[in-house]
């Protein structure tokens, strides 16, 4: 392959090349390109210039010519922080590497200010949220994935950052090579070289003759991530390596997948969602159960009906489930989550905030996430966009007085829960209410749809 023209790029970051090892074979990368592509209808690549991410385009592109697979889209995106003046060329440089592969590429831009600290925390999520907005726009065939190019190198780094930051099982097991991006099932964060050292992937693109670029930023330790790569420079040589510290965040992981297993089974005999309005957990079941499992069955309750789109702090999460097991009356509000022990049930309900629930224009043939929690939708036919809010106390009281629908087809819930439902209108009057617990279903041109936030995968 040869590399396409390159005269902007930053000299600092130019593309590189590899030692004399040979790294992988091309039939060993076609294999791998099955493991990665495996199951899905199509694919977007996130490459940033880097040996990893360029690992997986030239993997893509002899994956596809071997197999066949011209018919499979397969895109690139490139994201442009904004972070070096050298970026924006950077992005550039990715995107004419893609299309010589023959991919359509994508350039995203961070746009706005940017956070004085956390900056590469921040950035991350940047970069997720404005990759995930473009498979939403594309509207690539289901599944879709997102192929990333984290390796071995990189999951020992996470350990060590999580084992610094006193984390469980949850953080210290390995990176998973798949979970859903966000909300959407349908769209999987995949990690195909999770099993492969960076000196494999940099020989094997000098063996087929792909380059590729040095970030700067790798080598300054100011960065948390740098420092604890320098470090396991040093334990490599105490036998903590990269591949020994993988070891162990995959036995934890094992132990993850049993502790989920046993969250699941508590859910399904202790909790009830009634539809997304709220979660009721049957008190004796729940505190029947161990300790950590309890937890983690609270953490996704927390997580699902307040909304949060980052977990709820571990040592308030602890406190909570300490005092639930006192079996005494409570009520708190924890992660936008209001919770409440009664005699006979453990509620929990969104807890409006601070700054109330979102208010939305949702156009006709659209759908999108409301309040992190339910999918709304209005159909295509519809005339004219809609709002979707939540209902005030005076007109719950008058849509009960008025409702059509016999009180059998009807769930009770409290009324705190019926504050925080979607409803949707248009010029000031209501046109439908579909939860079960209102029963206005208006001419059926809206749906909703609870999205938990926290899967127990």
């Amino acid at each position: 392959m040869r590399d396409a023209p390159d005269k902007r790029l930053n000299r600092k970051r130019q593309p590189h090349a590899a030692g004399d090892c040979t790294g992988l074979s091309d039939q060993h990368l076609v294999a791998l390109g099955d493991c990665a592509f495996e199951g899905l209808g199509a694919a977007v690549i996130a490459v940033s210039g880097g040996a990893d991410s360029m690992f997986l385009l030239a993997l893509a592109q002899r994956w596809r010519d071997d197999r066949g697979r011209h018919d499979f889209q397969i895109h690139v995106a490139s994201v442009d922080h904004g972070l070096r003046a050298a970026s924006a060329d950077e992005a550039k440089w990715v995107a004419t590497q893609a299309r010589s592969f023959g991919f359509p590429a994508h350039i995203l831009e961070w746009s706005g200010g940017k956070p004085a600290t956390a900056i590469q925390t921040a950035a991350r999520a940047a970069r997720y949220d404005l990759l995930a907005g473009l498979i939403e726009r594309l509207r690539l065939p289901r599944p879709t994935g997102l192929l990333v190019g984290h390796h071995l190198g990189d999951q020992a780094e996470t350990f060590l950052m999580r084992l610094a930051r006193g984390s469980g099982i949850d953080g210290l097991a390995a990176m998973p090579v798949e979970r859903s991006l966000g909300r959407d099932p349908e769209v999987l964060l995949r990690r195909p070289l999770l099993g492969h050292d960076k000196t494999t992937l940099t020989a094997t693109l000098s063996r087929i003759g792909v380059k590729w670029m040095e970030d700067p930023s790798n080598a300054n330790s100011a960065y948390e991530r740098v420092r604890y790569r320098n470090a396991l420079g040093v334990l490599e040589d105490l036998g903590v390596g990269a591949r020994a510290v993988a070891k162990s965040s995959r036995r934890l992981a094992r132990a993850r997948f049993a502790l989920e297993q046993a969250t699941r089974e508590l859910a399904r005999q202790a909790l009830d969602t009634h539809a997304g309005a709220f979660a009721e957990i049957e008190p004796t079941v729940f505190d029947a159960a161990p300790e950590e499992i309890r937890l983690r069955l609270m953490q996704h309750v927390i997580e699902s009906f307040g909304a949060r789109t980052e977990p709820v702090r571990m040592v308030k999460l602890e406190e909570l489930v300490e005092r639930l097991a006192s079996g005494k009356p409570l009520a708190g509000t924890l992660g936008g989550c209001h919770v409440e022990r009664r005699d006979r049930a453990i509620i929990a309900t969104r807890e409006p905030g601070r700054n109330g629930l979102p208010v939305v224009l949702l156009q006709p043939g659209v759908e999108l996430l409301w309040d992190n929690r339910f999918r709304v939708a209005c159909a295509r036919s519809h005339a004219g966009a809609v709002e979707v809010r939540a209902l005030s106390l005076s007109e719950i009281k008058h849509l009960q007085d008025e409702a059509t629908a016999p009180a059998a087809a009807r769930i009770s819930i409290p009324r705190r829960a019926m504050l925080t439902l979607p409803s949707f209108w248009q010029h000031g009057r209501l046109l439908a209410a579909p939860h079960p617990s209102f029963g206005l279903a208006g001419d059926g041109s809206f749906e909703i749809e609870f999205i938990t936030s926290r899967p127990i995968t």
